[in-house]
């Protein structure tokens, strides 16, 4: 049986950009051109319409930035940023981007990131309950996403933190946050991935240091780290 084309939206303004995109989309047999968006403005009407399974956008687009388009998009496709900014990829995995290609990059580096969002998406609709399993030790866990408060990297392993237990895996901090793209998580410091419904407030420590606290019975306070401070204003506005 034949997979069902991924319909493919770019969001850019540049023409030859533009055509090397529509070019490297037609060079799969898994995907398919939904359309092309010049504008912020314009892409945002073109994804409430859900005319896409995938979304490649740029940053440095006129009207609304791409970023900006990731964060005011009711409707989530999946979106791949595709940018000569070397500086905005953290953000934009905390915005729940699969992937961030820089410019110039080649087929190849395309077609892993393509892969990469299959993977991804196939992840996603096996958690359409809500459900995300990892090993610990020998057994199998099946934990529903919303008990976890956080998790954290330390030393060779991964601790799950949930009201209940803490739970360890091998699996990385990386493929936890791929894995749960789209659920409410956000990356704060290398080490730290956690769930935004947990987190009660900021606390400034002073010489720009800051922590949150999180809504647990540890009163659990995770610190910031000085790379993902100006995330801190997706949580708490100025």
């Amino acid at each position: 049986m034949t997979e069902t084309k991924r319909r493919v939206l770019i969001i850019e303004d540049e023409l030859p950009a533009i055509h090397l995109l529509e070019n490297l989309i037609n060079s799969r047999k898994d995907l398919v051109l939904a359309g092309v968006a010049r504008k912020g403005t314009s892409a945002l009407k073109l994804l409430e319409d859900n005319c896409a399974d995938l979304a490649l956008v740029d940053i440095d687009i006129p009207c609304i930035d791409g970023l900006t388009v990731l964060q005011k998009s009711s409707f989530r496709p999946f979106f791949i940023v595709v940018s000569a900014c070397n500086t905005k990829a953290i953000d934009s995995l905390n915005l729940g981007c699969v992937d961030y290609l820089l410019k110039p990059f080649t087929q190849e580096r395309f077609n892993q990131a393509v892969d990469r969002y299959f993977q991804i998406s196939r992840i996603n609709n096996d958690l359409k309950t809500n459900i995300i399993s990892f090993h610990e030790r020998k057994n199998r866990v099946m934990l529903p996403i919303n008990s976890i408060i956080y998790i954290e990297t330390r030393e060779r392993f991964t601790l799950i933190h949930t009201e209940s237990k803490i739970y360890q895996s091998r699996k990385s901090l990386r493929e936890f946050r791929e894995e749960l793209i789209g659920y409410g998580f956000i990356q704060l410091h290398k080490q730290f991935l956690i769930n935004r419904n947990n987190i009660l407030s900021k606390i400034h420590l002073g010489s720009g240091k800051y922590i949150v606290k999180l809504l647990d019975s540890e009163d659990s306070e995770i610190p910031i780290g000085r790379a993902y401070l100006k995330h801190l204003k997706t949580i708490f506005p100025e």
